[in-house]
């Protein structure tokens, strides 16, 4: 999908990204699913900005207009990957590029050796999602008390 472009967040898109955390299919989908509120979400955007083993992306549309974030925490030579699409972007084909583009991003910048998506086994649109992105290497795992999904990317996959 052309035209989609990756940036770093930033202070502005604080509110943005606690909106698209509560929207109920980013709830659902999510090992959490409770409601975030606005402190505890401020809390966390602030430990996040301020972490440099924490790398957050916004995949914006050639416009501009934000449609998806991505998130890369690195855990030694290990980063665990997470996205969302924004609600009224779902379903036009951006997650696979947004994930392609913010994964080169995240290995331009970071020298991780492997980066491991967890996802429930109900959310088939993630797990298609990551293959086409080129994770692989399906492993059974548990998530917060939760059955999960672990999918993998080395970096000399890309």
């Amino acid at each position: 999908m052309s035209g989609l472009r990756v940036r770093h967040a930033t202070r502005d898109d604080l509110e943005l990204l606690w909106r698209w955390a509560n929207e109920p299919g980013t709830r659902a989908a999510s090992f959490s699913s409770d409601p975030i509120p606005w402190d505890t979400h401020v809390a966390w955007f602030e430990r996040k900005m301020a972490d440099a083993a924490c790398r957050l992306y916004i995949v914006t549309l050639a416009s501009g207009e934000p449609a998806a974030q991505v998130r890369f925490d690195l855990r030694g030579p290990v980063a665990d990957v997470s996205i969302s699409v924004a609600a009224e972007h779902r379903g036009r084909g951006y997650a696979v590029t947004a994930l392609e583009l913010a994964t080169a991003a995240f290995l331009a910048e970071v020298p991780a050796g492997r980066i491991h998506a967890y996802i429930k086994p109900d959310n088939l649109a993630s797990l298609r999602t990551f293959a086409k992105a080129g994770y692989a290497n399906e492993e059974a795992c548990t998530v917060k008390g939760q059955r999960a999904v672990r999918l993998e990317r080395s970096r000399l996959d890309g």
